[in-house]
């Protein structure tokens, strides 16, 4: 991957641990990891490893009220409507929503989560392309960002 290399000599920066901008979740990487630098003030926090096939992007969202309290079963019941296959469960004592989408004219899959805590929202996409579909590298890939995700805490 010509991008990956250019990525990783330019575009990056080695990462162990990372703590969103606004102190909002923390999360630990195993070696390898890279954060890319992001242009923008506000756009998803992006992150590669040479071990995985894709690229993870972190969005945070944070309700005004300090008293809110999200709820992945009431988040649920909306993107289901949106995202049939979506289903609800549990990472490392979080209630995740997730779901995968496959553009075979693109030749990507996107694995997507979203996750909160009180007043804060997280939204975390993985995202790869592939030359020929292979369901066991799926699942293979689908695993080891569930993993990875295991290591992310809210602050």
């Amino acid at each position: 991957m010509i991008g990956m290399g250019l990525l990783s000599k330019v575009f990056s920066t080695p990462v162990d641990s990372f703590v969103s901008p606004q102190k909002l979740y923390k999360i630990d990487f195993p070696k390898g990891w890279r954060k890319i630098y992001s242009l923008r003030k506000n756009s998803p926090i992006s992150f590669f490893s040479k071990e995985y096939k894709g690229i993870l992007q972190i969005s945070a969202a944070f309700h005004p009220d300090l008293n809110y309290q999200y709820s992945a079963n009431n988040e649920f019941e909306v993107v289901k409507k949106e995202h049939p296959r979506a289903t609800l469960s549990t990472i490392s004592n979080k209630q995740v929503i997730s779901w995968a989408t496959d553009d075979k004219c693109e030749s990507i899959i996107l694995f997507a989560f979203i996750l909160g805590e009180k007043n804060v929202k997280l939204f975390a996409t993985y995202t790869y392309g592939y030359t020929e579909f292979n369901l066991e590298e799926v699942n293979s890939e689908c695993a080891k960002v569930n993993t990875l995700l295991e290591k992310l805490n809210f602050v």
